[in-house]
């Protein structure tokens, strides 16, 4: 039996008599700050909803599992540190809970036994340094997932929530708005974690569309917002004519503007997903020859 129960988990005080009672120390390298403030908690848990099955990423020692395994019927808890395979299970253990030690950008949903449109859910508190690479691996399996709970740096939520116009906006921005919607859940104070970090944190609620929110080609989309952000501090046509990766002149690039009807003046953060997806097919037409109203690229 064991000496704790999820209760222990909710204050400050006794997860630190856990982690000293298993010799346990948060290890930095893999940015771990427990969350422990069960307000918190249970707001995160309300936004995963009811689905059967849940996975969520980096566990810890089970603080939001606890809660989780009341409302699904599969938990999949992820987690890369092994030291905390003991505890976890002996706190939050549980016959819908299936404790699993691994990386989870290195599994494929086959290794978690998830079905496309099977409506799971991906819950997890991302690592700050991780948390670019954790967005892009659920926008690319997006298709498993109905809804996507992550609690990330504050100033990255603002980016991903933020509106055209704002200065927040950024890459990240058009990889969530490309396939998902997305709203806010709660800020999480950074007085809620062990050890305390640096800034605040804000926890997001990702909803993946069936289509994408444009039409051009993935590929050249997103390296067009990745170029054009490359000069965001410059306008959309000097962006355009400067990047490397691009290679426009400047007659082809104001034809070009011209045809998708986008202000040359405007700087990439003011660009709509709808301007973005019309520029980005006139400009696959552009490398593709020129095919369309402007006649021969380059011309």
């Amino acid at each position: 039996m064991s000496l704790f129960n999820c209760d222990d988990l909710y204050s400050l005080s006794s997860l630190k008599r856990i982690l000293s009672y298993y010799d346990l120390s948060p290890a930095k390298g893999l940015g771990q700050n427990f969350l422990f403030e069960r307000a918190a908690l249970e707001k995160i848990s309300e936004a995963t909803g009811e689905m059967d099955e849940l996975v969520e990423i980096g566990s810890g020692i089970g603080s939001l599992t606890c809660l989780l395994k009341e409302d699904h019927r599969r938990v999949i808890a992820v987690e890369i540190d092994d030291r905390l395979e003991e505890p976890f299970n002996r706190i939050a253990g549980s016959p819908a809970v299936t404790f699993l030690n691994e990386d989870f950008l290195a599994l494929t949903p086959a290794d978690l036994e998830l079905r496309p449109n099977g409506g799971a859910t991906l819950v997890g508190n991302i690592p700050y340094h991780l948390t670019a690479k954790m967005i892009e691996k659920g926008m690319q399996e997006r298709s498993y997932f109905s809804g996507i709970v992550f609690t990330v740096q504050r100033e990255v939520a603002e980016r991903i929530l933020a509106e055209p116009g704002s200065r927040e906006v950024g890459p990240i921005t058009f990889l969530v708005r490309g396939y998902a919607e997305v709203e806010k859940v709660t800020d999480v104070s950074r007085d809620s974690f062990y050890p305390r970090p640096d800034v605040d944190s804000t926890t997001i609620q990702i909803v993946p569309r069936a289509e994408k929110n444009f039409a051009a080609d993935p590929g050249l989309f997103f390296r067009l917002v990745r170029e054009l952000f490359n000069y965001r501090r410059k306008t959309i046509r000097k962006g355009l004519i400067i990047s490397p990766e691009l290679n426009m002149d400047k007659e082809s690039t104001d034809e070009l503007l011209s045809r998708s009807g986008l202000d040359p003046r405007k700087r990439p953060e003011n660009i709509t997903i709808e301007e973005l997806d019309e520029l980005a097919e006139e400009v696959g037409r552009y490398e593709l020859g020129g095919e369309g109203d402007s006649g021969e690229k380059g011309r």
